[in-house]
């Protein structure tokens, strides 16, 4: 039996604190005398609502930097056949959301699945298993069938789990622009046709399910993982909570998708990236912060969403320069958008004397000629670094330009990759110093316990430290033992909250390893 917090008297009748739900109290009263004492534990957030911005978190203390927020078991989830990994030459399993092949199906539906255990886990055998095999639907290759799949499973949660599909339908539909956007308004109407024609399930009006779609595609959530132990997981996630975050283009936390593995459901966990403050709004990424304003702004479109965010609504992007181009007219200057809010906006140079402007449509022209000249050589580390040289020693884009640190993250990624390999030591260096140069960029753009910035010091570690075991680190270019070990305990603490099976963790614990030799090499 609980006890009361405040008066530590035990009863059957206590309740919960409704913020951290980790306490209980005789009386509200009670509650409310205690809170002085329980700020400090209680959960950290709460929602707020406001005309014109809807609901959103809001930080109820100070939180702390690699802190977690919060918690949540995923409403729905199911196979995500827009994953850029998902292959339509292979079936997906309904259970794990992994690919896998033609060896087992389904004892019931006769889908394609990994094994027993798979076709067995409740989000698959609740939900469209009971339906695919009372209606004879049939395993299909269509990679649109893997969707209906997913906003099949969110339709029947009215059925299987009602409070979760009360609180799913009251997040954001966006109804009204779906239906002026061809492509999602044409999804709903297969979708409907799909479900009332092939599942025979006729009792919603296609209204109903229109909003239904609309949830989904606005609020899933990628939960794409790259295993160490299996196949990468293609997946999406609906979390209530999660959806209620806004967006920032400068996010103060990070998302942890783990998964349960006793029946795969899927969690999320929440961490602060930086230091929030009492009564500062929480927020998320809605698209990958590690690209230009222009790229960032026509996603976030997609989502029906408009950003004006302090970044979006900064030229420079936080004086990064993350999408400016060098003018080429006075040299010294820099082609910035006038206001980066408006997509028609002109392009002109920040010297006052200079006057030299281009059209969107030249900046746009400029940067696809960038992009298919990096394709072209994206699989060698010479010919990316000549690239890379000539970006700026011809003075196009800026140095931190997004296109010239996505280069180089390349090409030490190819780098890091070769070390177990014999590797020149110039070219390690080199290496080294692209992190240096990609972290001061991140570190404005996505500082502290962000998942990126965590990559980079990665990176920059191992570079370190096979400079450090053929005998050529120095600490005058390089770094000293002390900033290695500084460098590597932080990747480890960013990267250790990952899956325990995810590439993210597996970094973690190979730092360990370095670290536990640098320190025994005293």
């Amino acid at each position: 039996m609980e006890k009361c917090a405040f008066c530590n008297k035990t009863s059957q009748v206590l309740q919960l604190c409704p913020q951290c739900e980790k306490v209980w109290y005789c009386n509200e009263t009670h509650m409310s005398r205690h809170y002085a004492q329980h700020q400090s534990e209680c959960f950290p957030a709460l929602v707020q609502s406001e005309e014109g911005c809807g609901r959103y978190w809001v930080a109820t203390r100070d939180i702390s930097k690699g802190e977690l927020i919060f918690t949540e078991t995923a409403l729905c989830n199911g196979p995500n056949s827009e994953s850029p990994s998902f292959s339509p030459l292979y079936p997906t399993c309904l259970g794990c959301s992994r690919s896998t092949n033609t060896s087992h199906f389904c004892s019931k539906c006769h889908w394609p699945m990994c094994s027993k255990q798979c076709e067995k886990v409740p989000q698959h055998a609740d939900f469209e298993c009971k339906v695919f095999r009372k209606n004879k639907v049939h395993w299909s290759t269509r990679p649109q069938y893997y969707l209906y799949i997913q906003l099949l499973r969110a339709l029947l949660l009215s059925t299987v789990n009602p409070s979760a599909f009360e609180k799913m339908m009251q997040l954001e539909a966006h109804v009204q622009p779906r239906k002026k956007h061809p492509e999602e308004s044409q999804l709903s109407k297969s979708f409907y046709k799909f479900l009332t024609e092939e599942c025979n399930i006729t009792h919603h009006d296609f209204d109903y399910v229109d909003r239904v779609v609309g949830v989904n595609r606005i609020n899933s959530y990628s939960a794409d993982v790259l295993s160490t132990k299996s196949k990468k997981r293609n997946c999406t996630a609906l979390f209530g909570q999660m959806s209620l975050l806004n967006h920032d283009c400068q996010p103060n936390t990070r998302t942890v998708i783990y998964e349960n593995n006793s029946d795969l459901s899927l969690s999320l966990g929440l961490f602060a990236s930086v230091d929030i403050w009492k009564n500062q709004c929480i927020t998320q990424q809605y698209h990958p912060v590690v690209k230009g304003t222009m790229v960032r702004r026509k996603a976030l479109k997609e989502w029906f969403f408009d950003c004006v965010c302090k970044r979006c609504s900064d030229p420079t992007e936080f004086g990064t320069y993350f999408s400016c181009l060098n003018c080429w007219k006075c040299e010294a200057g820099f082609l910035c958008p006038v206001n980066p809010l408006d997509e028609c906006s002109a392009w002109v140079c920040n010297q006052p004397d200079c006057g030299h402007s281009l059209t969107p449509a030249e900046v746009h022209t400029i940067i696809t000629e960038t992009e298919q000249e990096i394709a072209k050589n994206e699989n060698s580390v010479p010919q990316l670094e000549t690239v890379l040289d000539e970006l700026i020693s011809k003075k196009q884009i800026h140095c931190h330009h997004y296109l010239a640190i996505s280069v180089q993250y390349d090409i030490t990624q190819k780098i890091v990759k070769a070390l177990n390999n014999e590797c020149e030591v110039n070219l390690v260096r080199r290496g080294s110093r692209y992190c240096r140069n990609i972290l001061k960029v991140v570190n404005v753009l996505c500082p502290g316990f962000s998942y990126y910035r965590g990559v980079i010091l990665y990176f920059l570690a191992n570079c370190f430290f096979a400079l450090h075991e053929l005998d050529e680190l120095h600490e005058s270019t390089d770094c000293d033992m002390k900033e290695l070990k500084e460098i590597i305990m932080e990747a480890i603490e960013i990267m250790e909250v990952e899956p325990e099976d995810s590439t993210y963790h597996a970094m973690a614990d190979e730092l360990e390893t370095y670290l536990k030799a640098l320190c025994n090499s005293k």
